[in-house]
């Protein structure tokens, strides 16, 4: 997540204000639809390799480990890029800059991944159901990745308050990121039971 820079169109008009930010949400939930369907593509069609007890038996464990490791109990390593967008992106003042900083944002794989339930929700759907649910996983984690920026512009906005803020650094924000990524897990970890005892029961 990148929130240290001046939020978005802090200093413009209310119209231009909704409407950067509106390109910006539109940007990023439409990369993350078509990266969702891409990624969910791919994990079906390795998936497709092997038997529904292997993907189940590969995730719940999975799930297990980084779930422990969101709790804390276990430090393991997330896959992800260690580059961070620029502040000058979004800094300039044009619209344009955000539709390319929301299509980085969107994808995922560009930028930092915090957590793993980026990886188990795709691996999941692309696992277990039709591909094109990619699309629809997509969409929420841009939609998601969106609001805290949608949040830092409007408080901004209304405090009056431009200057740029680090949302990342905030011990408060990280104990809540790990706590929904907890329950993001249990529940995934829930639904892998429930379809492993649906395979041995039929």
């Amino acid at each position: 997540m990148t929130l240290a820079v001046h939020p978005p169109g802090g200093r413009d008009s209310i119209g231009d204000f909704i409407k950067k930010m509106w390109v910006y949400t539109a940007s990023i939930t439409l990369s993350g639809a078509v990266s969702g369907f891409l990624y969910t593509t791919v994990f079906f069609l390795i998936g497709s390799l092997w038997s529904a007890p292997v993907k189940i038996i590969l995730l719940s464990f999975l799930v297990f480990l980084y779930s422990l490791h969101e709790l804390g109990i276990l430090s393991l390593k997330v896959p992800q890029r260690h580059w961070q967008i620029p502040s000058t992106w979004v800094n300039r003042g044009d619209g344009r800059d955000l539709m390319v900083w929301g299509a980085v944002l969107g994808a995922g794989i560009f930028t930092y991944i915090p957590h793993f339930s980026f990886y188990i929700l795709y691996l999941c759907t692309g696992f277990f159901l039709n591909p094109l649910f990619g699309i629809l996983m997509g969409a929420l984690y841009g939609f998601s990745r969106m609001l805290p920026t949608w949040v830092l512009a409007l408080v901004s906005r209304m405090s009056g308050r431009h200057r740029a803020l680090d949302l990342t650094r905030s011990k408060r924000v990280a104990l809540f990121n790990r706590g929904l990524n907890a329950i993001v897990l249990t529940v995934t970890f829930v639904y892998l039971v429930v379809r492993a005892t649906t395979i041995l029961d039929a």
